[in-house]
C-alpha cells in the first residue's frame, strides 16, 4: 500500500506526513488503515476544539449522556486511572458539563452526570462528528458503506474482547 495523497484543505500538513510515516517504507498492508486512524483522530480532535471541549470530554459527556455513573465505573470505560480521571471530571465540574452528586443510601460514594450544558454539548459534538464521518465514507457506494460499517465491527467487537481478555488474564 502506498501513502494516499491528501490535500491541504482536506488535513494540515503535521497530519499528513503523520498519516503517511507508518512503517519503514510505507508499504505494510495495514498503511491505509492506519492512515485512516490518523484522519478519524484529527477529525475528532477538530471536532472537538470547535465544541470547546477536549476529545476526552467529549468521550466522558457521550458516556454520561446514558446515565450517572460511579468514578469507578466512568474510570472503567473511559480507561483512566483514578488520578486522572479525578482530574478530568474536576475540570469539566468547573466548566458546568457534568456534577457530581451523593449517592442515596452510600454517604461515601458519588455518582458523575451529564447536566444539561454537557448533554447539549455532547449532542453537538457527535451530531457533527457523525456529520464529518459520513462524509468521510461517502466515497463509498451505499452498499459498500454498510459492509465497511459490518466488518469495521467486527473488527472493533474482536478488539474489545482482546482487551477485556487481557486484562482479566
Amino acid at each position: 500500500m502506498y501513502c494516499i495523497p491528501m490535500t491541504a484543505e482536506k488535513l494540515d500538513h503535521d497530519v499528513r506526513d503523520e498519516a503517511c510515516e507508518f512503517g519503514p517504507d510505507g508499504t505494510s498492508p495495514l498503511h491505509v488503515l492506519a492512515q485512516l486512524s490518523v484522519m478519524v483522530h484529527s477529525q475528532v480532535a477538530a471536532v472537538a476544539e470547535r465544541n470547546g471541549v477536549t476529545p476526552m470530554q467529549a468521550r466522558m459527556l457521550g458516556v454520561l449522556v446514558r446515565g450517572p455513573r460511579r468514578m469507578n465505573e466512568l474510570g472503567q470505560a473511559l480507561g483512566v486511572e483514578k488520578a486522572a480521571l479525578t482530574g478530568l471530571v474536576d475540570r469539566a465540574v468547573a466548566r458546568g458539563l457534568i456534577a457530581r452528586e451523593a449517592i442515596p443510601g452510600d454517604r461515601r460514594s458519588t455518582h458523575v452526570l451529564a447536566t444539561p450544558a454537557g448533554a447539549a454539548a455532547s449532542e453537538a459534538f457527535y451530531g457533527q462528528l457523525d456529520a464529518v464521518l459520513g462524509e468521510m465514507i461517502a466515497a463509498l457506494p451505499a452498499e459498500a458503506r454498510e459492509t465497511f460499517t459490518s466488518w469495521t465491527e467486527v473488527i472493533v467487537g474482536a478488539w474489545a474482547g482482546r482487551l477485556v481478555e487481557a486484562e482479566a488474564g
